[in-house]
């Protein structure tokens, strides 16, 4: 199965990175009964009429004749029965020769499945350059999916230069071939301006037209659209129609995207059984952003019963997914086991690390802690501060004001004041107030043009209550 990943937080919410994801598998059975576009004026022969009903045994053997006689298309089609096993044992080696027969007759569909086996390593060593030269084959021959697949090598820098101008140009041509996920990416690079010029509102349409084509990416695109508002008018309504969309079209993330809406009650009612549905559904898909979500609503009884041993598998097989907010959730767990057994910290540290690892820096700061006090590993101040500044660097507030900590104790204000300020920025009220006491006593220089005034009224308005009081801020309680 062809399939394109959208890169997205971990809600769905925003863009993350800014790398569009497209990876082949071997080959899409979608296209298996399509061979060329003559078929859809000429009756079925017998290899496509086999294929089409699901007859493998019969399919071999007609498909095979049409393949000796040159007929690219039943080349494409017994590369993808051997390739997927269907109705003979699975083999990649008579899949490749099948598909190379039939990118030398002309076949797009056959070098873009060549390019996916050398792309994905299938039986043969991992090749991008290889599969680029397949893709640009494949595009040659106006297959969009090849001139998609094409674009992601470039956008990559995989087997050629990383070139977005270039790539941009190849989803043109996608997206011109009505490949939906070609326009859909084509979308996501109206969107980021990688490429060319940055225009959301070109994106928003891109997506339409993709979803349209029920691309399942194009879909996804055009929910977060009218979840963000952007090139859009926002609408959680409108979002949650084109997540539902995109889920059923079989993407696990849209479905955890839609779980969400219906757990925080955006665009519709609030409907906790609808949330524990929708990211069952997309865990199944293999989403571990759904088995992270379904962890959650299981730990915390909403929609379904709590239960810890259920939140504890979904949490550990989002982990397995790669998705840090999975094993950050289940750190968090093991932490919370025997206060005073190193072993479940250990546990934790290996799972906050992964977490971290995997983008999810609230992993990187408890990873840190544990360094920090000593549980269930040696404890180390050099390490713990490298955890914090890695979560700092990436936004995460409490990152910042660890630091601030650790030279607050050791008296070295100047540098606890820089990071408390940091922390500050980033929405810690507790941070604003420490930093405004450093000022009010003394202890660090403010900035040009503030004072501990600011800084208390900023802590209170981030509600700290202590920096409401009169300490000359001018604040009132909230």
């Amino acid at each position: 199965m062809r399939r394109t990943d959208l890169a997205a937080s971990g809600k769905g919410r925003e863009w993350r990175g800014n790398v569009m994801k497209y990876r082949y598998l071997i080959v899409a059975l979608g296209f298996l009964a399509a061979g060329t576009a003559a078929a859809a004026e000429s009756p079925l022969t017998d290899c496509q009429k086999s294929v089409q009903e699901g007859d493998y045994q019969n399919a071999v053997r007609a498909c095979l004749t049409d393949c000796e006689n040159g007929t690219g298309a039943a080349c494409f089609n017994m590369g993808a029965i051997h390739g997927d096993g269907l109705g003979v044992p699975q083999d990649y080696t008579r899949a490749r020769s099948f598909f190379e027969k039939g990118c030398n007759l002309g076949n797009g569909d056959s070098c873009a499945s060549l390019g996916s086996i050398y792309e994905s390593g299938s039986g043969i060593p991992q090749d991008y350059a290889v599969a680029r030269s397949f893709y640009q084959k494949a595009c040659e021959f106006n297959d969009g999916s090849g001139c998609s697949s094409l674009a992601l090598l470039h956008i990559q820098g995989l087997g050629t230069d990383q070139d977005y101008a270039t790539a941009r140009k190849y989803l043109e041509k996608s997206c011109s071939l009505s490949d939906g996920d070609g326009c859909a990416n084509l979308g996501i690079a109206y969107s980021n301006g990688h490429g060319g010029i940055q225009d959301p509102r070109k994106a928003a349409e891109l997506f339409e037209k993709a979803c349209e084509m029920k691309s399942s990416l194009g879909c996804a695109g055009l929910a977060l659209v009218f979840e963000n508002g952007q090139g859009r008018d926002q609408d959680y309504k409108k979002a949650r129609k084109y997540y539902r969309l995109s889920c059923n079209y079989g993407r696990g993330d849209s479905c955890a995207s839609l779980a969400v809406l219906f757990e925080n009650g955006s665009g519709g009612k609030k409907d906790l059984r609808q949330a524990v549905l929708y990211a069952d559904k997309g865990c199944s898909y293999g989403s571990g952003k759904s088995c992270a979500f379904l962890g959650y609503l299981n730990y915390n009884g909403l929609g379904t019963d709590r239960d810890s041993w259920k939140a504890a598998a979904f949490y550990d097989r989002a982990c397995s997914l790669n998705a840090g907010d999975g094993c950050f959730s289940l750190g968090l767990m093991f932490s919370g086991i025997g206060n005073s057994e190193a072993y479940f910290f250990r546990k934790a540290g290996d799972l906050y690390d992964r977490a971290c690892s995997l983008g999810d820096y609230r992993g990187c700061v408890n990873l840190g802690a544990l360094y920090y006090d000593g549980k269930g590993m040696p404890q180390d101040f050099e390490k713990a501060l490298g955890y914090y500044d890695l979560a700092c660097n990436a936004g995460v507030a409490l990152g910042c004001a660890n630091i601030g900590g650790y030279y607050a104790t050791r008296e070295d204000y100047g540098n606890a004041a820089g990071a408390y300020d940091k922390a500050c920025s980033l929405d810690d009220g507790g941070a604003c107030f420490i930093l405004a006491g450093f000022y009010a006593d003394g202890k660090a220089n403010s900035p040009e043009g503030r004072n501990a005034a600011d800084y208390y009224r900023r802590a209170c308005e981030l509600g700290v209550s202590e920096s409401c009081q009169d300490n000359g801020s001018g604040a009132e309680q909230p």
